[in-house]
């Protein structure tokens, strides 16, 4: 039986998944100005996705996901899909 509860916020906080690209490129040595050509992205945007201004959308995480190697499009997907649940809980019980 599958029984749902309430979850406090602390289970509910999650980190945009930029907090995690940043840490991918400082293993790597990449400068933001590589990761946004790699990216095929502007230098703008891809502060504005580092720097969790900017959600990461299917595509941006497969290329994620292949930059970091051993990683799937799926893992960054969720890791964006919990911040966005967290930012929603967030908002919807704040006091």
């Amino acid at each position: 039986m599958n029984q749902m509860r309430d979850f406090t916020q602390e289970e509910l906080m999650a980190f945009h998944p930029g907090s995690y690209i940043i840490d991918v490129l400082e293993e790597l040595n990449m400068t933001i100005v590589s990761f946004a050509e790699y990216m095929g992205m502007e230098i703008i945007d891809a502060k504005k996705l580092l720097y969790g201004m900017k959600p990461l959308n299917k595509t941006q995480a497969k290329k994620v996901a292949e930059l970091s190697g051993g990683t799937s499009t799926e893992l960054w997907l969720g890791l964006q899909s919990a911040y966005d649940e967290a930012i929603k809980f967030n908002l919807q019980n704040r006091g």
